[in-house]
């Protein structure tokens, strides 16, 4: 067992430092925020660098420090403060190894402090059990700086709507909290307290199923669970490494509490959605969805440091912020604590919890038993009942005028460690907002805690002033984060029967291994019959800056039994029509129940808050949110108009082009027409780093660049998925999900015109969205114009071009379009699981993949099988490999009777989605290209396409189908892209 590492003189030299704010109780008190301040100021300049990465399951950490040279005297200081920040980012992210490159002698010495009997030993042996892999060790590796991978992150969407009848619990290390709530309402609330030190699992489940049997018996159905706890919980809700249960041993841990919340959902309610995530980022999810704002750390000082963040969009990152495991003292003879066994001093755990203020009692005068004095060994345990009664103490003492003067210095103290905490959280976390909670932050000694860790900000930290403090009111105390924990689940839409028995029909050309297969087409045909002798109209408006969508609805009266069909119908309506042309806001007219029912559906917390978030981004105003309005009548309503754009046809001189897709960047170099160079290189939109993306695009076209007669580039064009503005902007582009929104923002937005000057100076650019530029060439290659280009790749893909071959101004994202009306059809990981039946999932890879298994493909692996976690994930990689296999079992005799039912159900789904949208689009003509049809199956799939138009909508024969040869998949879509700029 190794033993805590002394600071070395070199280090005490620079990373001892004093804090503008004292903290009167803790004199010593050396913050690392401004250690790591001061040391960076004397290694300024330094060519010499420690780089390293923590990966993970889902992603990798990966910092570059600045360090003195190997022969330097004081190299010991950058060995000192490498290793505790590599310590610091496994208890923000968690890490199944270390990968290391720098100086040999750096790397070497931090390769033995991150092994067994090193300093870091305690690291080593619990990171294995925090990633769930118990019996896979972590490893340390030196490598070279080009083998590091990136960064990455996975953020995590989770619910935010606590509809229908659901149970959710809290555990901390005191109690079990429970909550039963219907529709957002809590009906039942209770604390229960328990033994989180009991050794034995059963009793572990029997306490927290007990407490949720009560909660349960208050609601007349459970349609989720939803829950917290401390501790590292997996996308999988398995408990991986969680501290309420310390004593369990741990192979009695891997067979009876890795999966307690799954055994105990089902044991309560079957198989409903279930959700469990870490304490502190329930924390801040319910302080996101308390004062409707994002960038937020949520903080919970109780029996420790309980920590959580939610970003701009009130998701999680991905990381599992163990922050009472973070370093923030560097002073020496700092305490330690029990749970890394003294291994560390300095640690959260002893200085933002309920330990940070015991430690401390004596000094400020508290009259305690003499085992309540720290470091009293009563006072030195896991067990927090005496720490929770001494800080009962020192609550009383504050509030008598006798003590409160010297009781005062211990909260001003807290405060000081608050701060400087806050500002070292703040190079990871981009914190606008910090929701202060836990039974330390209770009363007249947590305002003065607040108080001083915003005088801390202020003077030694301006840069983080603008940071809000909140609090938690009675209320969000109470039941705030249980309702966040009750909302995690995703509920699946529920379709009334009302609804269903005009929108839920089976098509005449059924899909072989989706027979649940509701086309929408169908479900709008029967409704429309059906409410045809009514002279009731829903009217609605959505404006957009170059335009307004404008559509006129049939109803139901509001007083009719299936005025819900119609309520339904709109919304769906309204989704489609947002996610053609986009939508600054939705302006509704007509009868007054159904506008209010539309309203609240496209408000927050309604069935289409997605929509409501996202359409700001994809506007281009990400700062203003989606309104919608109710007029008094149609004749209020804006216009609806539309701003066809021209494209340019001329590929005349020296030209450069690009075409970003969600696998590949393809390049080509053009002269007067002519291709001189193509090349298809991969990349990983998943990638978080914007930099990452600017230089890999910009590689890509250096090199199509030196193929240009003496490297002269007269225009660039390009296409990207997602939305871009007329001035190459990059408004809202999904090839960059992971960046966070502050920085997309900063540098995505302008990434193309960037791009093209670093390439070319100021020749004329033109990008649009791919699906446009798919159109586009197929109107230059069939030469004729209503032509829609669909693109079945890691989505779908889809553009359309007029009877001239220009382009309407639509953003037709049709990949979140509505196909289905199955009420069980599947959901997808775009939008969180917020719809089903939308098109990413019917119309691309992902169509192919899902019934691999169904289908009988051989050879799958376990994790390809739809269902599995890594199968629901926006990451491709997977879903294009597994479509690899399934081309491949097409071409084994064996295998193609069954796998060609693939092929013939998106054939099905194609087929019913032309006809959907022929009602917003003329299209004589569609265009096919994309991985999934390639070969004999895609030729099944186009066959049954036809197959389905002459069958149900014979008025739709005559529209003709065109694949893509191998010219047109290589090159013609980038050709198009290089002739849209205009060459003066």
């Amino acid at each position: 067992m190794s033993s805590m590492a002394a600071m070395p003189p070199a280090a005490m030299k620079y990373l001892l430092t004093r804090p503008k704010v004292a903290a009167p109780l803790d004199p010593n008190f050396s913050p690392l925020i401004l250690a790591k301040k001061n040391y960076l100021k004397y290694v300024a300049g330094s060519p010499h660098f420690v780089e390293w990465v923590l990966p993970r399951s889902d992603g990798a950490a990966r910092y570059k420090l600045p360090v003195f040279a190997e022969n330097h005297e004081d190299v010991d200081a950058s060995i000192y403060l490498a290793g505790i920040l590599i310590q610091e980012m496994m208890w923000q992210r968690s890490a199944s190894g270390l990968l290391l490159s720098g100086p040999k002698k750096h790397c070497d010495a931090l390769k033995a402090a991150y092994s067994v009997g090193g300093a870091y030993e305690f690291e080593v042996l619990q990171m294995p059990k925090v990633c769930g892999t118990p019996d896979k060790p972590f490893t340390v590796e030196i490598v070279s700086a080009d083998k590091l991978p990136l960064n990455r992150d996975t953020p995590q969407v989770c619910g935010t709507v606590a509809n229908g009848c659901r149970l959710a619990f809290d555990l901390g290390k005191s109690d079990i909290k429970t909550v039963a709530v219907k529709d957002g309402e809590v009906l039942y609330s209770k604390e229960t307290e328990w033994d989180v030190t009991n050794p034995d699992p059963d009793y572990h489940y029997t306490a927290i199923r007990a407490a949720l049997q009560k909660a349960k018996e208050c609601l007349p159905k459970v349609d989720a669970v939803g829950g917290s706890a401390t501790g590292t919980i997996s996308g999988k809700n398995e408990a991986t490494w969680c501290d309420i249960f310390p004593n369990v041993p741990p192979d009695v841990y891997q067979a009876k509490v890795v999966d307690i919340f799954s055994r105990l959902s089902k044991e309560l309610a079957g198989d409903v959605p279930l959700k469990v995530i870490n304490d502190g980022e329930v924390t801040a999810l319910a302080a996101f969805q308390k004062i409707g704002a994002g960038n937020i750390m949520g903080i919970s000082m109780g029996s420790s440091e309980g920590g959580g963040y939610a970003n701009s969009d009130g998701n999680l990152l991905g990381w599992i912020n163990e922050l009472c495991y973070f370093k923030l003292d560097l002073n020496p003879e700092a305490p330690t604590d029990p749970w890394t066994k003294g291994h560390h001093c300095g640690i959260s755990h002893m200085y933002l919890g309920q330990r940070g203020a015991t430690k401390l009692a004596a000094k400020a005068g508290v009259k305690l038993p003499p085992n309540y004095v720290y470091p009293h060994p009563d006072m030195c345990t896991i067990k927090h009942e005496d720490h929770a009664q001494c800080l009962k103490l020192i609550q009383k003492a504050m509030a008598d005028p006798e003590t409160e003067k010297n009781v005062t210095e211990l909260y001003t103290t807290m405060g000081v460690y608050l701060g400087y905490a806050l500002a070292q959280y703040s190079e990871f976390y981009q914190i606008d907002h910090v929701m202060i909670l836990g039974r330390v932050s209770k009363g007249k000694g947590g305002d003065v805690m607040l108080d001083t860790a915003k005088k801390v900000l202020m003077e030694e930290f301006p840069k983080y002033a603008h940071i809000q403090f909140h609090t938690a009111d009675d209320h969000f105390k109470a039941v705030g984060q249980c309702i966040a924990a009750a909302a995690l689940p995703k509920v699946r839409e529920v379709m009334p029967e009302n609804v269903a028995k005009y929108l839920v029909c089976r098509p005449k050309v059924q899909a072989p291994l989706d027979p649940g297969f509701a086309p929408v087409v169908l479900g709008r045909r029967k409704y429309m019959e059906a409410v045809k002798q009514y002279p009731d109209k829903l009217d609605w408006s959505l404006p957009r800056s170059n335009g307004c969508g404008r559509y006129s609805l049939p109803v139901f009266p509001e007083n009719h039994p299936d005025v819900d069909a119609s309520i339904y119908l709109a919304g769906n309506i309204i989704q489609e029509m947002i996610w053609q042309r986009s939508a600054s806001g939705l302006v509704l007219a007509g009868p007054t129940k159904i506008c209010e029912a539309v309203k609240k559906a496209y408000s927050k917390g309604g069935m289409y808050e997605f929509e409501t978030k996202q359409m700001p981004k994809v506007c281009g105003t990400p700062d203003r949110p989606f309104l919608v309005s109710i007029v008094g009548s149609v004749s209020e309503l804006p216009a609806g108009s539309d701003q066809p754009e021209v494209v340019g046809k001329d590929v005349s001189g020296n030209r450069l082009a690009f075409d970003l897709g969600k696998s590949d960047i393809k390049t080509v170099a053009i002269q007067d027409g002519n291709v001189l160079y193509s090349k298809e290189t991969e990349w990983d939109v998943t990638n978080p780093d914007p930099q990452y993306h600017f230089d890999a695009v910009l590689a890509a076209l250096k090199i199509a660049k030196d193929k240009l007669p003496g490297g002269r580039v007269d225009g660039i064009g390009g296409s990207a998925t997602g939305i871009i503005s007329k001035d190459n902007e990059a408004v809202w582009c999904d090839l960059f999900p992971n960046v966070p929104p502050d920085v997309y923002r900063q540098q995505v937005l302008g990434i193309f015109p960037r791009i093209g000057k670093a390439l070319a100076g100021d020749v004329p650019l033109k990008v649009i969205n791919d699906g446009e530029i798919t159109a586009v060439a197929a109107a230059q290659k069939i030469k004729a114009g209503n032509i829609f280009g669909i693109s079945l790749g890691s989505s779908e893909g889809g553009g359309y071009a007029n009877a001239e071959g220009n382009l309407m101004g639509w953003c037709n994202e049709m990949a979140y379009i509505k196909i289905d009306f199955n009420p069980d059809a599947v959901t997808n990981p775009w939008d969180g699981g917020a719809h089903t039946g939308c098109a990413h999932m019917y119309l691309g890879q992902r169509a192919a993949s899902r019934f691999a298994a169904v289908a009988g493909v051989k050879n799958l692996p376990p994790n390809y099988v739809f269902g599995h976690p890594d199968t629901l994930t926006i990451k491709h990689d997977l879903h294009a490999q597994c479509l690899k296999l399934v081309q491949k079992a097409m071409q084994d005799p064996t295998q193609e009777p069954q796998v060609r039912k693939i092929y013939e159900t998106v054939g099905v789904y194609l087929g019913y989605a032309i006809a959907q949208y022929k009602e917003f689009y003329a299209v004589d003509h569609v265009m096919i290209l994309g991985r999934v049809p390639k070969g004999h199956g895609g030729d099944i799939m186009l066959g049954v396409a036809k197959r389905v138009l002459d069958t149900e909508f014979p008025d739709l024969s005559p529209v003709q189908f065109h694949t893509a040869d191998d010219h047109f998949k290589a090159v013609g879509q980038c050709i198009a892209a290089a002739a849209l700029p205009t060459i003066l």
